[in-house]
């Protein structure tokens, strides 16, 4: 079906994700928590509206094969075409994770492509939240945002720039981010981070810029419904770190296979994410089946003061 962002103190959720309370789950791999020292926000710009830029297409739609080291943004810049555009050539792609060897459709003149699966892109407005950095003693550094879906339909392949500007305004590190599920449902929000190797600049500013946001189209046929129960948290180390431990069960009809997600975000007071972390399924799930999931979120900045679960499921070609 499509992904929901949940209060985890909520013991009811819609669609995607759903709490209830059941049997406790045993843990399964951990993923590894950033690790950060004394962040110190930078100063940023209000939230914008941004929309998408439009770059040239290429005139008749062909495949390209991805090699070691490519990403969907530079793939698009190669061919001229927009980001969103590619993204929704290739529906069933993660634009997170390529692999070698796999073909993309490269879509044509106005962004269309064969078959009746991938839409024409269309343009939506995203909201994104000013963006914090946070130094790491390592010299490398973590920097935070968000985007938002104020408008009335799904969104997905969300990406973004993340650009840092030194004192006179001039662009000193500019890097690619995506959203860490594909689905963005209206009235909710996904984190965006960017981690800069040291050595990092020291950014007077920071912001976001939306370069893909497509329309979702049949959310329902290629999103199962995730079910997430026994969920517990704890805070620790005065909350600066949280464990959430739970089991997400798949579900819909069939023999098919899908790749399940499931999401934690740390917000601080506020409201402000300062921390995420992301459980993959190490394997695809069938209907039915079920996994557990254990999930330390680390503030790289304020302490966390509640936690948000999003859980996500796509079907497999």
């Amino acid at each position: 079906m499509y992904a929901v962002l949940i209060p985890i103190l909520a013991l009811p959720v819609a669609a995607c994700g759903v709490e209830a309370p059941s049997v406790p789950a045993s843990p399964s791999a951990t993923l590894r928590p950033y690790l950060t020292l004394t962040p110190t926000p930078t100063s940023t710009p209000a939230p914008e509206r941004t929309q998408i830029p439009s770059i040239g297409p290429t005139p008749t739609p062909f495949t390209h094969t991805v090699r070691e080291g490519e990403t969907l943004l530079g793939i698009a810049l190669r061919y001229g075409v927009a980001l969103d555009a590619l993204i929704a050539a290739n529906p069933n792609v993660d634009p997170r994770f390529l692999s070698v060897g796999q073909e993309l459709l490269i879509p044509g003149p106005e962004g269309e492509v064969p078959g009746a699966l991938a839409p024409t892109p269309t343009p939506q407005p995203a909201a994104v939240s000013p963006v914090r950095c946070y130094p790491e003693s390592s010299g490398g550094m973590w920097c935070l945002g968000a985007v938002r879906n104020d408008g009335d339909t799904a969104m997905e392949g969300i990406g973004a720039l993340m650009s840092l500007y030194d004192v006179q305004g001039e662009i000193i590190a500019t890097e690619a981010t995506y959203a860490p599920l594909n689905l963005l449902m209206p009235g909710q929000q996904l984190p965006l981070g960017v981690h800069f190797a040291p050595p990092a600049p020291a950014p007077a500013r920071a912001s976001l810029t939306i370069v893909s946001a497509v329309e979702a189209r049949q959310v329902q046929e290629r999103y199962p419904g995730v079910v997430l129960r026994a969920v517990e948290k704890q805070p620790l180390d005065g909350g600066a770190v949280w464990r959430v431990e739970g089991a997400a069960r798949l579900e819909g009809d069939g023999e098919g296979e899908a790749q399940l997600r499931v999401l934690a975000i740390g917000l601080d007071a506020q409201g402000s994410i300062v921390a995420f972390r992301q459980f993959t399924a190490p394997e695809p799930l069938r209907p039915g089946q079920e996994i557990p999931f254990i999930l330390d979120v680390m503030s790289l900045g304020p302490q966390i003061d509640r936690i948000e679960l999003a859980a996500e499921a796509q079907w497999l070609p």
